[in-house]
């Protein structure tokens, strides 16, 4: 049997990417041929690839590219299992990488069908998917592009990019200007970009929010109300029993606090329908100011609206649409383990 080096392992390391005994181990089973070595891993890899593709990929990172002139714009998420490795160069590159692509193809657009064209997209013969069976193949961790969002502007608009610190949220957003691609249209762009990111909102203008929408926000609105009164009954009934079984001498602060409990109480119950009515228009009013933008208040100056900050900042701004990618949202994790139920699963053990 050859003696296998340091030298050898750290060669077969670079050609694979592939963990330090891992690259050794092969190299013995191989008498320290090199491309049987090389194919040894890779065989290795790919049942690596296969044992992780039914795991849960909920960290990694929001990633963006836009074009020089402004007219495009892309943004992509793509996953792994743990910030260590997201935190990675290897995975960052990747990142970029895909978000790369994604801004050279121009007709991706959005959705399924846009996800499968970019993950059948080539990097030096090998499609992205490849590259990421390939680097979930190398860490034991599972690698997946997630989704993705490409905005081509249309007549004298312009799109802005914002990734926050940590790349766990990204904004795409689309802004038409009057004067076009101007400087001010870009700034305002970037504007809007971080005010998405900070505000979550989730529709333009009231105008796009479906009607079925309001209705279920009605729906719930309704529900909330009727649980308050009832949560102010129990509050009531619960704490005069507490009192009735204590028996003695009741002091004024019980007192009081009883009769403000009834007092809540009775409120819910006595509230006549129009009353009811002016309560619900009012919190349905106030989730349009949250999930409206042109409604909510603007992170650069408070006491104005994104709609007032726009019809006063010059060159006729429309705010088109916009895209908020925040890292792992929508992914059901599954159960939660313990560090012990973790480790005996490693092991073969028990907790």
């Amino acid at each position: 049997m050859a003696d296998v080096t340091a030298s050898m392992v750290k060669e077969l390391r670079e050609r694979t990417g592939a963990g330090m005994m891992d690259c050794k181990n092969a190299l013995v089973e191989t008498a320290g041929d090199m491309a049987k070595a090389v194919e040894a891993i890779q065989k290795k890899g790919l049942a690596k690839a296969v044992k992780a593709a039914g795991r849960v990929a909920a960290d990694g990172a929001v990633g963006s590219a836009i074009s020089p002139d402004r007219t495009h714009g892309v943004l992509v998420e793509v996953n792994c299992q743990t910030d260590f490795v997201a935190r990675g160069d290897g995975f960052q590159g990747f990142v970029k990488t895909v978000a790369a692509q994604a801004l050279a193809n121009a007709k991706l657009g959005s959705g399924d069908a846009a996800l499968a064209a970019l993950e059948a997209m080539t990097v030096d013969g090998k499609t992205l998917r490849e590259i990421a069976d390939a680097h979930t193949a190398a860490s034991g961790e599972k690698h997946a592009i997630r989704r993705v969002e490409r905005y081509d502007a249309g007549a004298n608009s312009v799109v802005a990019t914002y990734i926050h610190h940590g790349a766990r949220l990204g904004v795409l957003v689309e802004v038409a200007s009057t004067q076009g691609n101007a400087d001010a249209a870009k700034e305002f762009a970037e504007e809007i970009a971080l005010q998405v990111a900070s505000m979550s909102p989730r529709f333009v203008k009231r105008a796009d929010v479906a009607a079925t929408v309001v209705d279920k926000q009605r729906e719930i609105v309704a529900a909330q109300l009727k649980t308050e009164g009832e949560e102010a009954q129990a509050a009531f009934d619960d704490f005069k029993k507490r009192v009735a079984e204590e028996g003695g001498e009741v002091s004024d602060k019980v007192t009081a606090h009883l009769k403000d409990l009834e007092k809540k109480a009775l409120a819910h119950q006595n509230r006549p329908e129009a009353g009811k009515q002016r309560i619900l228009d009012g919190k349905l009013e106030k989730w349009f100011n949250e999930v409206v933008l042109d409604e909510q208040p603007s992170v650069k100056d408070s006491k104005k609206t994104i709609a007032q900050i726009t019809k006063e900042t010059p060159g006729g701004l429309e705010i088109r649409r916009f895209a908020r990618f925040e890292l792992g949202e929508g992914i059901d994790r599954g159960p939660v383990k313990d560090f012990a139920q973790e480790v005996a699963e490693m092991t073969g053990g028990a907790a």
